[in-house]
């Protein structure tokens, strides 16, 4: 595996992050959702939630342009069932150990459409699965298109829909690292992002999302 500490990517420079960049993170992320204006798509985190996970093991991963942070993304690897989306997915307890969770993952508006979300996505499954992970999970909003459809273009599925995060809707995506190209069936359905009780109800019978559809604002579920 390549080294994290520093890799030239795209326009800019990848670094690990530390507890000495949560400033930057935390500019960044304010920076998101004042673009955004929509505090349930995306929420920002208290300081005290990167001072206790990067120095647990959580890793996070930045792109630097021009000595400003510009994209990030954290991924932590929980052990038991608590705040594990390993729970959601209904895993194994052989499993449920081996899961690699995308907690945050986000670009400045100035720098999007630049491929930085997925670089970072990418980057974060080959390092889980070179670490000997098996899942890899991430939530994301159904308000959020463009952060679906990275989800989707890394080989995650969306499997369960969910409340999170005092009840803010979430859909839970999930890839099998062992096995990233999993069957999908040919009983397919189209159901739109903001009917949250068709698609919850369709993805409990077994169906998976697997591409966004009319124009980013319906998701095509299949079995």
């Amino acid at each position: 595996m390549k080294k994290l500490d520093e890799v030239k990517s795209m326009s800019g420079v990848v670094k690990r992050l530390f507890s000495r960049d949560i400033d930057a993170i935390l500019n960044l992320e304010r920076s998101v959702q004042s673009e955004i204006g929509d505090s349930e798509s995306y929420v920002v985190s208290q300081r005290s939630y990167f001072s206790m996970c990067l120095p647990m093991g959580a890793i996070a991963l930045g792109i630097y342009c021009d000595d400003a942070l510009v994209a990030f993304a954290l991924v932590s690897f929980p052990l038991g069932r608590g705040d594990n989306l390993g729970d959601d997915l209904g895993l194994p307890d052989d499993e449920i150990g081996r899961v690699a969770q995308i907690e945050k993952a986000v670009v400045h508006p100035n720098w999007r459409r630049m491929g930085m979300h997925s670089h970072l996505v990418d980057r974060i499954a080959k390092m889980a699965e070179s670490m000997n992970y098996k899942h890899l999970v991430a939530t994301v909003s159904p308000n959020n298109p463009a952060s679906i459809k990275v989800a989707l273009n890394a080989r995650m599925w969306a499997e369960k829909f969910a409340f999170k995060y005092g009840g803010m809707p979430r859909f839970i995506f999930h890839r099998d690292l062992l096995c990233p190209s999993c069957e999908i069936g040919s009983d397919r359905i189209e159901v739109p992002l903001g009917d949250y009780q068709r698609v919850r109800d369709e993805l409990d019978l077994g169906r998976r999302g697997i591409e966004l559809c009319s124009a980013g604002t319906s998701i095509l579920l299949a079995r």
